[in-house]
């Protein structure tokens, strides 16, 4: 067992659903204004305004949590010890173990899920995921993360934190969004302007975003040169505070069949429950027909370059939920 020897605050219980983020009541109620220019700044720093006005420019509020029906809430054990999907770095000589970078760790009196990134060798990409959706379209993803202080941002990449909608099998940017069977939205990351932490935002794989496909190189073993349409991201401006238990939020409603009205939306909270920041997309498509529903979690975890990092650092999780429930209920 890993025990790190950054000092961890005490615990802070978890709410049960409905009553555990107060912000979003505040929200749904009449805050929304606060969230959608958090997302628009998110935007401008993007560039110049495009052309024609974009319609997921606006970041739609979360669903209510009275809703939703809690449908996978493991232990984080479970999520540690589990068989996740590995691939090896591109020309890597790794062995099995040391490609193999989730762990389980003990942090104030629990288990956590540890992933390391290793100073002494590329990284390998990691992928763990469950069909528990139950056949929802409307979804909340939540988990608590921890980044210690003495954590060395070097890289984007992406965070073990996401869900998946329709077939695992065709659903990211190693397809063309006409072949997609299935659609994700995840936490991806970026390293603050200041180097200090990393920034969030919100990466989308929906039908209609704005991708120009592009032949590239496959940073993992077994990978072809390949004609990729990457997914969109809306970016958060507020980088997350380390040495402290941050949640993050992710609220998916798939669209209408035949409308454009479907959203995500990505927010994340202090250790004092307080709103850090938030982004996301509105008006999109997540799915061509009511085939396509909430499969479940899907956290792959990677670095935009698998070089090696600085050092080995290890970034923890807990607490992953997992609630369902229909755009009818919700108010969709």
């Amino acid at each position: 067992m890993i025990r790190p020897a950054t000092r961890v605050p005490p615990r802070r219980p978890v709410p049960p659903l409905g009553r555990r983020w107060p912000c979003h009541a505040a929200l749904v109620g009449g805050a929304l204004l606060a969230l959608t220019s958090l997302a628009g700044a998110a935007t401008a720093s993007e560039g110049p305004p495009r052309a024609r006005p974009d319609p997921a420019a606006r970041a739609a509020a979360p669903s209510p949590s009275a809703c939703l029906r809690e449908v996978w809430a493991p232990p984080t054990g479970e999520i540690c010890a589990a068989t996740w999907g590995i691939l090896p770095a591109a020309g890597s000589h790794n062995t099995e173990a040391e490609d193999r970078r989730y762990s389980c760790a003990t942090m104030d009196g629990g288990t956590v899920l540890a992933i390391t990134s290793r100073g002494d060798r590329p990284n390998s990409l990691l992928e763990f995921g469950r069909d528990v959706g139950g056949g929802g379209d409307v979804a909340r993803l939540s988990a608590q993360i921890y980044i210690p202080e003495d954590y060395q941002p070097y890289v984007g990449g992406r965070l073990a934190f996401g869900i998946q909608i329709g077939d695992r099998g065709c659903a990211s940017g190693g397809c063309l969004p006409e072949e997609q069977t299935g659609a994700k939205v995840r936490a991806n990351f970026r390293v603050s302007d200041d180097g200090g932490s990393i920034v969030l935002a919100d990466y989308s794989y929906h039908l209609d975003r704005r991708t120009r496909p592009r032949m590239t190189d496959s940073h993992w073993k077994g990978g072809e040169r390949t004609l990729r349409a990457f997914g969109a991201g809306r970016k958060m401006t507020r980088a997350l505070p380390k040495g402290e238990w941050v949640t993050l939020v992710l609220d998916v409603t798939l669209n209408t069949p035949g409308k454009a009205d479907g959203s995500s939306l990505l927010s994340a909270y202090d250790a004092k429950g307080r709103l850090i920041d938030s982004a996301g997309y509105a008006n999109v498509i997540y799915r061509p027909d009511a085939s396509w529903t909430i499969t479940g979690p899907v956290m792959t975890e990677k670095y935009n370059d698998t070089r090696p990092g600085p050092k080995n650092q290890t970034i923890y999780y807990r607490d992953y939920r997992l609630a369902t429930g229909e755009r009818a209920a919700c108010g969709g």
